[in-house]
C-alpha cells in the first residue's frame, strides 16, 4: 500500500476549527478554516479529506498553491452539504444543561419544549414550502414566511412570537458552530401584542362592584346557601351518588373561587399558583408583603401588599388555608377545570360575561392603579414587568390620559 503523503490534523483556536495540513515533500504547512465549534463536530472529516486529497494529487507535481485551490473547493462543497438542521440535537442538549441566570437552575421542561417545537415546525415548514436546508438560504424572507406559517398552526400571537424568537436563538447557535446562515435572518422581527389593548368581551378586569359580588358569593358558600341543580337521573347514578357528586362540585367551586380571589389579591396567574413559591416578608406587621417569580418568564414580582379590605382578601385566605412561606395556594385542579368552574361561578354571581383565569391579575393591577392611585412604577414592580411602558399597555393607559393627570395635579 502506498504511504500517505498528506498528514491532516485539527487546529482549534478560540472556538474556530481549522485543518492543519503537512506533506512529506513540501516545506511548511497549510491551514484552512472550516467553521466554529469543537473538533468532535468535524471528527469524520479528517478521514474523508485524507482520502480525497491524496487521491487527487497522487502522481502529480504540485505546490501549496495547488493545495490551497483544492481546499477552497473542498470546504465550499463541505459547507454546501450542511443542513441548517444539523445542530438541532446538540442545541437541545445545550439548552437542557443551560442555567437560568436569575435562578441558577436549569431551564424548565416547558422552556425546552418550545425550542424543540419551533425546530420541528421549521423542518415541516421547509419541507412544505420546498425550501432548501442550505444554511445560506435561511434569510429574512424565509424567516418572515416561517412566521406566517406559524400563524396557520396557532392562534395565539404572543406564542407565535415566542416560537419565532426561539428559532432565531437556534440559528445563532448554529452560526457559532460554523453554519453559514444568511445573517439577514436576524432582521426578521415581530413583537408581542397586548391582548388587553383590544380585549375580547370575556377578557377584562373586574370592577370593584363585581369583586364585591364574588366576595358575597364566597360568604354564601360558607353558609351553605349554594344549591346546584340535580343531575339527570339514570340507572347507573343513584341518588346517593348524585348527592356526593354535587357536594364535591360545590367544594371545588368554593376552592376555585377562593383561589381566584387570592389571585386578585396577589396578581398571580393560575400557572403561578401551581408553580411559584411565595416569599413572605413579615418583619413589619403593619406592612406585610410578598414576592414571587413568574412561572412564565421568571420575572420577579415584589412589594405585593397582603392587606384585607372590601376588595382584597389576601390575609384572610392565607390564614384560612395556612399558606406558609415558600408555599402557595393549594389548588390541584387543572386549568380547564379552573376555567369551567369560573364559568359556573360567574353565573352564580349574576354576571352576563365569562370570567377567565387571567382576569384576576388584570383586576389586581387595575384596582391598585385606578382605584387606589398606586403609582405606575410600583404597579410595575408588583407585576414584574421590565419597564413602565409594558405596565402602561397592560393597563390600557394612553399617553393622553397620563398627560391629563399630570396637568390636573399641577392645578391643585
Amino acid at each position: 500500500m502506498k504511504e500517505t503523503k498528506f498528514k491532516i490534523k485539527f487546529l482549534e483556536q478560540k472556538g474556530s476549527i481549522k485543518f492543519y495540513i503537512t506533506h512529506s515533500k513540501l516545506h511548511g504547512r497549510y491551514i484552512k478554516h472550516i467553521g466554529k465549534g469543537s473538533t468532535t463536530d468535524y471528527s469524520s472529516e479528517i478521514t474523508r479529506l485524507g482520502v480525497a486529497i491524496n487521491s487527487s494529487f497522487e502522481g502529480k507535481i504540485f505546490d501549496w498553491t495547488d493545495v490551497g485551490e483544492f481546499m477552497d473547493h473542498y470546504v465550499d462543497e463541505l459547507k454546501r452539504e450542511c443542513s441548517v438542521l444539523d445542530y438541532k440535537d446538540e442545541f437541545i442538549k445545550f439548552k437542557t444543561n443551560t442555567l437560568n441566570r436569575a435562578t441558577l437552575k436549569k431551564l424548565s421542561r416547558s422552556a425546552i419544549d418550545t425550542y424543540e417545537r419551533t425546530i420541528n415546525y421549521f423542518e415541516k415548514f421547509l419541507t412544505a414550502k420546498k425550501i432548501s436546508t442550505d444554511p445560506s438560504v435561511i434569510d429574512q424572507t424565509v424567516m418572515d414566511e416561517y412566521f406566517i406559517y406559524l400563524r396557520d398552526h396557532h392562534s395565539a400571537h404572543n406564542y407565535i412570537v415566542k416560537l419565532h424568537d426561539r428559532l432565531k436563538t437556534y440559528l445563532k447557535f448554529a452560526m457559532k458552530k460554523g453554519l453559514a446562515v444568511n445573517p439577514t435572518y436576524s432582521e426578521s422581527t415581530f413583537s408581542e401584542k397586548y391582548d388587553n389593548q383590544e380585549p375580547d368581551e370575556d377578557d377584562r378586569a373586574l370592577t370593584k362592584d363585581q369583586i364585591v359580588k364574588l366576595i358575597d358569593l364566597r360568604k354564601d358558600f360558607a353558609k351553605g346557601n349554594i344549591k346546584l341543580p340535580d343531575y339527570k337521573t339514570t340507572r347507573s347514578i343513584t341518588e346517593d351518588l348524585q348527592s356526593r357528586q354535587r357536594k364535591r362540585k360545590i367544594e371545588n367551586l368554593r376552592l376555585t373561587l377562593d383561589c381566584f380571589l387570592f389571585m386578585v389579591a396577589t396578581g398571580q396567574y393560575i400557572s403561578d399558583i401551581k408553580g411559584a413559591k411565595l416569599i413572605m416578608n413579615l418583619s413589619n406587621p403593619n406592612a406585610v408583603h410578598i414576592k414571587y417569580r413568574r412561572v412564565k418568564n421568571n420575572s420577579l414580582c415584589k412589594l405585593i401588599p397582603i392587606h384585607d379590605n372590601h376588595y382584597f382578601l389576601g390575609q384572610t385566605i392565607i390564614d384560612q388555608y395556612k399558606i406558609k412561606n415558600g408555599k402557595n395556594f393549594p389548588y390541584e385542579l387543572t386549568l380547564n377545570c379552573f376555567n369551567d368552574h369560573l364559568l359556573t361561578i360567574g353565573k352564580l354571581a349574576g354576571f352576563d360575561f365569562k370570567i377567565m383565569s387571567k382576569a384576576a391579575r388584570k383586576t389586581f393591577a387595575s384596582v391598585l392603579y385606578f382605584d387606589y392611585n398606586v403609582p405606575l412604577g410600583e404597579v410595575q414592580l408588583m407585576l414584574g414587568h421590565r419597564n413602565s411602558e409594558m405596565t402602561q399597555k397592560y393597563l390600557r393607559i394612553q399617553d393622553n390620559d397620563r398627560a391629563s393627570g399630570i396637568h390636573d395635579r399641577l392645578k391643585e
